[in-house]
């Protein structure tokens, strides 16, 4: 008892417990098991255990976790987030983790806390795993949180499937002092083509100071821009969609051309096209892509003063 006593007094607030820990307070795994099944202790899940009626916290479960997983760090769009880059404030956090090995959260992690795993590789071997990685300067010391720099390209790998391109381009619209020597030591390391290519990409079209180096090492890896394809390997690439979005909101902010009638069809059939899902059927795929094409050319020949009446009143092409 007097080892328990010791254990409740000293551990820190919500900090869970492995069964290595409550050795140091010289428990057994055999005592920690008879102290569960009384009650005296919580037995949150394998190999991991908390004193009754006490909050896990976040920051310590995580430091708990990176303890035992390899490479285990915060990364992508909650990495950003935590490091003051926001973008949707209404943005209701699922916590991104990334790690070196394949590994199942364990429920007691996720049920408090929404996470989702990611172990997808996309630094060569030759890069230390702890490269762009550190604590924030005023959390805990042992939870490894991406850099801004590392953080930017994950989160650029996970496009088309937990990130929209809009998202993904206004995130890197918004994170600002990216450090070039440490972009380009990622970006040297760097196997995956499609975050080269994304990287490279909205980094041109924003006008971004790491452009060049970024489509350096777009070149690099094979060049040219990425283009989305769905389950049924078609489909109208997130270029287009973010050339014509770009285009009409452009004219909606223009102050000597605000948006007029010509123009707001082209709005309505953007909204029509962001709703395409990647795994859509072929033809509605083809009618989305003709809705792009429309949407572009009314759009250009509204910013260059062509009428266009006769087509507007026709409407967009249907998506049903």
């Amino acid at each position: 008892m007097d080892s328990y006593k010791s254990l409740v007094s000293r551990v820190h607030e919500g900090q869970p417990l492995s069964v290595e820990d409550l050795a140091g307070y010289g428990l057994s795994a055999k005592h920690a098991s008879r102290l569960a099944a009384t009650g005296w202790l919580r037995h949150l899940g394998h190999g991991a255990y908390a004193p009754p009626g006490v909050d896990l916290d976040r920051d310590a479960s995580l430091a708990f976790l990176a303890r035992t997983v390899p490479g285990l760090h915060v990364g992508a769009r909650t990495a950003l987030n935590w490091r003051g880059v926001r973008h949707n404030l209404t943005f209701k956090e699922t916590l991104s983790l990334w790690g070196d090995k394949p590994l199942k959260l364990p429920s007691w992690l996720a049920e408090r806390f929404p996470s989702h795993y990611q172990e997808t590789q996309i630094f060569d071997s030759a890069m230390p795993a702890s490269f762009g990685v550190g604590p924030l300067p005023t959390g805990r010391p042992d939870v490894p949180v991406s850099m801004p720099e590392r953080a930017l390209l994950e989160l650029l790998s996970e496009v088309g499937r937990r990130y929209s391109l809009e998202d993904a381009r206004n995130l890197v619209e918004s994170v600002r002092n990216l450090r070039p020597a440490i972009m380009d030591e990622l970006l040297f390391h760097l196997t995956r083509i499609k975050v080269a290519r994304l990287a490279s990409m909205f980094a041109d079209d924003l006008g971004l100071p790491w452009a060049e180096l970024a489509k350096k090492h777009s070149d690099r890896l094979g060049g040219g821009r990425w283009v989305a394809k769905g389950k049924t390997g078609g489909g109208p690439g997130p270029r287009a969609h973010s050339l014509v979005v770009g285009a009409v909101i452009g004219l909606s902010h223009h102050a000597e051309h605000p948006l007029s009638r010509e123009s707001r069809p082209a709005c309505g059939a953007l909204t029509r096209i962001q709703a395409v899902e990647p795994g859509a059927s072929p033809r509605r795929h083809m009618r989305c892509a003709r809705l792009i094409r429309w949407s572009a050319s009314t759009v250009n020949d509204f910013v260059s003063g062509k009428e266009r009446t006769s087509q507007v009143r026709g409407g967009p092409p249907s998506l049903q």
